[in-house]
């Protein structure tokens, strides 16, 4: 399921923006995050999305999150992002679309790590696998009877 951050709204003197969630968003591996701003933000018209260099990578090469201006845009997260990895981006965002000088504000985003497979999932694959060897079991054993009484008749 996607992770979805809305922009409530922004305050112009400081800077800030109020995201619900807010913090340190966590994120799955291969799912998308998106941003959207609220009909009811009066203080923001738009906004993109920009990597900090010492951030790690963790959006897709083909789904990056959204470089320009505009109301909401989304990224993918990688398959292969590292657990824990931790993205640390600027919003700039405009009160007015027409505005030169943007504001920025930094939140980040952490990548949770993949979970292991459910005690259901190791129960249905350990039966399984019993199952395949015991019919296994059961074909070579009748080869073998078969042998026996072929090498009984000579």
């Amino acid at each position: 399921m996607a992770t979805t951050i809305f922009i409530l709204d922004g305050n112009p003197s400081t800077g800030t923006l109020t995201l619900d969630p807010c913090d340190t968003v966590p994120v799955e591996k291969n799912k998308h995050v998106k941003w959207k701003i609220k009909s009811s933000a009066t203080n923001v018209a738009s906004f993109r999305i920009q990597k900090k260099a010492s951030s790690s990578d963790i959006f897709d090469s083909s789904e990056q999150p959204p470089s320009h201006q505009t109301r909401d845009g989304q990224g993918k997260v990688k398959f292969n992002a590292g657990n824990n990895d931790v993205y640390d981006y600027s919003i700039f965002w405009k009160v007015n679309p027409n505005d030169k000088n943007e504001l920025e504000f930094d939140p980040k985003l952490a990548v949770m790590p993949s979970p292991g497979p459910s005690n259901m999932a190791m129960l249905i694959a350990g039966v399984a696998m019993t199952a395949l060897g015991l019919i296994a079991m059961q074909f070579w054993f009748r080869s073998q009877r078969r042998r026996k009484a072929a090498f009984k008749r000579r």
